[in-house]
């Protein structure tokens, strides 16, 4: 799916069947795998990645299946898509959509918050980490600056 969408679905989807080869440089330690690997699976415990998940299938429903162009990345993008395009949703109103995009994008950065060292160890990672650490899920550094 579009780069927007696949930060709203941080945590859903099916990665690549990639492989680790042993020509690709590790940038994380062993000890940093398995540490990034336990803190993952307590992100996606908590109520915060449940919550997100949550809300980011409810703004996917109510897209309508629709195709959200890749650069609707900014608030008055967005927001001009929806007016637009809102019949073809199943938003009631350009408010309502509005709204449950500020909330998926308030859970993503409290995600980011509470697993700064996860984050941190992932963003080092190499893409067979990556992998290795998350199993088969597809997975996208959110930006949240």
């Amino acid at each position: 799916m579009r780069k927007f969408i696949l930060v709203l679905l941080l945590f859903n989807g099916i990665v690549t069947n990639a492989q680790p080869t042993p020509q690709e440089a590790q940038a994380l330690t062993t000890a940093e795998v398995d540490r990034a690997a336990q803190l993952y699976s307590e992100l996606l415990s908590s109520r915060t990645s449940q919550e997100k998940d949550k809300a980011g299938m409810e703004l996917l429903t109510r897209l309508n299946r629709k195709d959200v162009p890749t650069a609707l990345i900014n608030e008055q993008e967005w927001h001009d898509w929806v007016a637009k395009n809102l019949f073809s949703t199943k938003f009631k109103s350009v408010a309502e959509a509005d709204a449950l995009r500020a909330e998926n994008l308030r859970l993503t950065k409290q995600l980011v918050l509470e697993n700064k060292e996860f984050f941190d160890l992932v963003a080092k990672a190499s893409q067979a980490q990556i992998v290795q650490i998350m199993g088969k899920r597809k997975f996208a550094l959110p930006d949240v600056k």
